[in-house]
């Protein structure tokens, strides 16, 4: 699959180093930190985490129509951005914008300031992050005022969120989204769940992959999924 990517350029690094003169970058404690695994209400819609590890986090986004994420970064961590559903476009310091349709993918490096804003249906994103820490935000511009704050520190309840579930030291999952319209699932990639899995994303968790600083994003039918196998793989699949 064809994914999109983005590395920082001046006008990032300037402004990331006179936000950081007044604006605090800290870390993620798994341990205190618990409101993470809950429903995030925001000014432009909500998200909340269907899988973490202690390297790689997975998020569900949803943009509400014509409303947008601040302007910001990540300075630790890179992001991938999947449109699953609607339509948006991200759009990046120097003006230039890569459109989102469902399917489509974009790698947004470390260090890159990026805003995503919804069309008029609003957009359904999952955004991918190596390594985890939520707190690794810098906002720049923010048309609700959050402009140098940090990232949200509450969280809601949620009637058809399902329980995050712990299914190794520090792993969690959980088995769908809110509208159970995407299932997310842990398994060692293999022929028989390509073939029962087609047209379908996998991110590969292999630390492998992390100490590269990269994060693998494929579909099932990609002819280089095939060295993925006996891999432990984060499968998306559509209901």
């Amino acid at each position: 699959m064809e994914i999109r990517s983005r590395t920082p350029d001046a006008s990032d690094e300037s402004e990331i180093s006179r936000i950081l003169l007044s604006t605090p970058n800290n870390g993620e404690s798994f341990e205190k930190d618990v409101h993470l695994n809950g429903f995030i209400e925001k000014p432009w819609g909500f998200e909340y985490r269907i899988y973490c590890d202690s390297i790689f986090d997975a998020w569900k986004l949803h943009i509400s129509p014509d409303e947008s994420t601040s302007m910001h970064c990540h300075i630790q961590k890179d992001t991938v951005l999947i449109c699953l559903k609607g339509s948006g476009l991200t759009q990046f310091l120097d003006g230039s914008k890569y459109p989102l349709q469902p399917g489509e993918s974009i790698y947004i490096n470390k260090g890159v300031f990026h805003q995503t804003t919804a069309g008029k249906s609003g957009v359904e994103l999952l955004e991918i992050e190596n390594p985890r820490n939520k707190f690794d935000l810098l906002r720049l511009q923010d048309k609700y005022g959050r402009q140098n704050t940090a990232y949200e520190k509450k969280s809601q309840d949620h009637d058809l969120l399902a329980p995050l579930e712990k299914i190794g030291p520090g792993i969690f999952i959980r088995p769908h989204d809110i509208h159970k319209n995407v299932s997310f699932k842990i398994l060692k990639l293999n022929n028989d769940e390509v073939r029962s899995n087609k047209n379908s994303l996998f991110i590969a968790l292999d630390i492998r992959h992390h100490l590269s600083g990269k994060i693998h994003i494929l579909n099932t039918n990609d002819t280089l999924a095939g060295n993925y196998h006996g891999q432990n793989v984060l499968l998306i699949v559509k209901n």
